[in-house]
């Protein structure tokens, strides 16, 4: 250092300032990139639990509404045919499958929310 002239010397120095600043901006970003994710993740957990709470209300006053037609009507037992049995099953095994592409997709978007946290 004492070989460098004092235009060298604060050439230096401002070199050394760009470099701390560059990596304290860095610093800043990667805090917000963490601080997004948190806040998407707080807006998707509110989002399901309102939804959540939709379905179950719309379950209570549907299960309301099943019960006055019981007492009132007397409901054929259709439910109990073969064709009826086997329209059931495939509706579920469809209904499974598309719960699984669900949790797919679910799991490839945590994957790589998890990959951008470890990398921050």
């Amino acid at each position: 250092m004492k070989q460098l002239n004092a235009k060298s010397f604060y050439g230096v120095v401002h070199y050394l300032e760009a470099v701390r600043e560059r990596q304290r901006m860095r610093y800043f970003t990667a805090c917000w990139d963490v601080a997004v994710v948190q806040r998407r993740q707080a807006a998707v957990l509110s989002a399901r639990d309102e939804s959540k709470s939709d379905f179950l209300t719309v379950e209570r006053e549907l299960a309301l509404v099943l019960d006055i037609l019981a007492q009132r009507l007397t409901l054929p037992r259709e439910l109990e045919t073969a064709a009826n049995t086997q329209y059931l099953m495939a509706s579920r095994d469809d209904d499974r499958r598309s719960i699984q592409r669900a949790d797919d997709a679910l799991a490839v978007l945590k994957a790589g929310a998890n990959s951008i946290l470890a990398d921050n």
